[in-house]
């Protein structure tokens, strides 16, 4: 038993008693209830953590994930965000503004300078066509000035064309109409248009296409591998090489984790590969080179250009909705060109199928113009 006794006023003695198996008995189903009660408030508090951390994680991945398409070069990417008052939805929403800030700023330049080109290639024709008249009546001791005058006018008329034309892509409003066209056949043109320029450089042209066929703006492409193959020429020393390629390669193969993401990473993709064995380009400047005017130091004293001819490059390939891939060739640069299936497709025909030549020719050294 378990009992107290205490001393009444009229000095009896009280004692009370109780069976101590009733109080154990008591005493574990307070003890039960009291554990009962702590496994249930544990329980739904992880799981009610799991799924506040699995939210926010959730919430979290989806926001790294528009930043990284940001940091890839869409400055139109916006975060979702919902109406609730939380502290992650208000981030969403003040990087939403940032992004609309960085966004109207970068456009801001992009106007600035289209618009520098829209306004001076009007005042710089005429000024190219006085010169060009003033040639033809000129002293023979200024003829040479003016003609150096009229190349100069010419090569800013370039410049500024190249700007318009760069912008109008951008915009979507080239004009260009996507028709089906067998890719391999525009490479081989492009190839055969550079052929006098690399034999003047003494530079070896190798070839290796694959048949295949492609829905795409046959002009802009042209025009985009064009400055491709004179980039490549242009910065391969005499006695060196250039191989084009054109052939099917799974996505892992070819694109950097950070670009994996747009596609299935064992998706065949239809690659075009121009590979030379000239300077290259560091590592750390591989995506400022897509810029406007952008050109590395070491270049700018030795070869001719304006800095656009990969600007170009990108505004067509995004156009096509394809990616572009700058790699070490070892020595020099490796530029591909990676269009997505439904886009570029392989001949069944002729997939095994490979036109492999080999141009080697040996001149005088001589610079190539800029494209």
């Amino acid at each position: 038993f378990v009992a107290r006794s205490t001393q009444m006023a009229d000095g009896k003695q009280l004692l009370v008693a109780r069976s101590y198996e009733g109080v154990l008995a008591y005493i574990r189903f307070v003890v039960g209830i009291l554990f009962r009660g702590f496994i249930v408030t544990v329980s739904l508090g992880a799981m009610a953590a799991f799924f506040m951390t699995w939210a926010f994680q959730r919430r979290l991945d989806t926001i790294n994930q528009s930043i990284k398409t940001v940091m890839a070069g869409d400055l139109s990417e916006r975060l979702s965000f919902n109406d609730s008052s939380s502290e992650i939805e208000q981030l969403a929403v003040n990087l939403n503004v940032m992004l609309d800030r960085i966004q109207y700023l970068m456009e801001g330049v992009k106007q600035v300078s289209d618009n520098i080109a829209h306004d001076l290639r009007t005042p710089l024709t005429r000024l190219r066509n006085h010169l060009a008249s003033f040639e033809n009546r000129c002293s023979d001791e200024d003829l040479e000035i003016v003609q150096q005058l009229i190349t100069e006018a010419d090569d800013m008329l370039a410049t500024f064309n190249s700007l318009l034309r760069i912008a109008r892509i951008e915009l979507g409003e080239s004009g260009s109409e996507k028709t089906p066209l067998k890719l391999h056949e525009l490479v081989r043109d492009v190839v055969e248009l550079y052929e006098p320029v690399a034999a003047e450089k003494g530079v070896e042209l190798d070839l290796a296409l694959s048949s295949v066929g492609l829905t795409a703006d046959r002009n802009l492409l042209f025009q985009a591998f064009a400055n491709m193959l004179d980039n490549a020429i242009k910065y391969t020393p005499t006695g060196g090489s250039v191989l084009v390629s054109l052939n099917t390669q799974a996505a892992n193969m070819v694109l950097p984790e950070s670009l994996l993401k747009k596609v299935d990473d064992k998706e065949q993709l239809v690659v075009l590969t121009i590979a030379d064995s000239g300077c290259g380009i560091a590592e750390e400047n591989r995506e400022k080179v897509f810029r406007r005017f952008y050109r590395e130091e070491n270049s700018r004293s030795t070869q001719p250009g304006n800095g656009l001819g990969l600007s170009l490059v990108a505004a067509v390939v995004k156009m096509h909705n394809a990616l572009i891939v700058l790699k070490h060739n070892y020595p020099g640069l490796s530029v591909q060109v990676a269009f997505k299936q439904g886009q570029a497709m392989l001949s069944k025909h002729d997939a095994s199928v490979q036109d492999v030549s080999s141009l080697k020719v040996n001149a005088d050294v001589s610079t190539s113009t800029a494209v």
